[in-house]
């Protein structure tokens, strides 16, 4: 099933994506499998866009089915009876200047799935507003999203921010995106880069268990 789902989603039929994640979750694959199928493929998407095979488009349409397979009456239920207690707060958003979504929305779904509260302030996100909310909100780890390369700066400058105001030692900071790599994280300051939404999660799921 999951080279199946991979390739219906990386192929862009909407219609069979939706009809194998249904069949999927009857015979009872468990949501968080079905997610890390669903990144396989659009992972897959992304290969054959940086190839030059597919376009802006095709990135979007990616974007649209893996959003509608979410948004299916019988995922969202499948997921909220895989909820336990809530193991910690992540503030999620795309740093300001970038729009894109798909590997957040990836992120989000799979953390939640682990029992996150999970804080999705969307994309192009401000600076002043990423602060603000972790003021506000207190969550136990920021999440940072950038995947074109002038998203580097404002992430660093984000956490410049956090140090100048005394939070940076109270949130673990998680970045996200194919342009980020152990040396930019070094060089922004944060405490962890990830390009897979399942790693990401796994990381801080051991960061929790660690403060505990």
């Amino acid at each position: 099933m999951d080279n199946i789902l991979a390739t219906a989603i990386s192929e862009l039929n909407e219609e069979k994506t939706i009809e194998l994640v249904k069949r999927s979750l009857d015979k009872g694959t468990k949501p968080f499998q079905i997610l890390k199928y669903l990144q396989e493929g659009v992972k897959k998407v992304g290969e054959l866009f940086e190839s030059g095979e597919y376009y802006v488009g095709e990135l979007i349409m990616a974007g649209i089915i893996f959003n509608e397979v979410l948004n299916l009456d019988v995922m969202k239920s499948s997921v909220s009876s895989n909820y336990s207690e809530c193991i910690g707060t992540i503030l999620l958003g795309t740093i300001e200047n970038d729009i894109h979504d798909i590997g957040k929305d990836i992120f989000k779904s799979m953390a939640l799935v682990e029992g996150f509260h999970v804080i999705d302030l969307g994309t192009d996100v401000k600076k002043e507003i990423f602060l603000k909310k972790t003021k506000e909100l207190h969550p136990d780890i920021v999440g940072i999203s950038g995947l074109i390369t002038s998203a580097v700066n404002p992430i660093s400058e984000l956490i410049q921010l956090f140090e100048s105001e005394g939070l940076r030692n109270q949130v673990k900071i998680i970045i996200g995106g194919n342009t980020m790599d152990e040396k930019t994280c070094h060089s922004v300051g944060a405490d962890d880069f990830v390009h897979d939404a399942e790693l990401g999660v796994q990381k801080c799921v051991s960061w929790i268990k660690q403060a505990r």
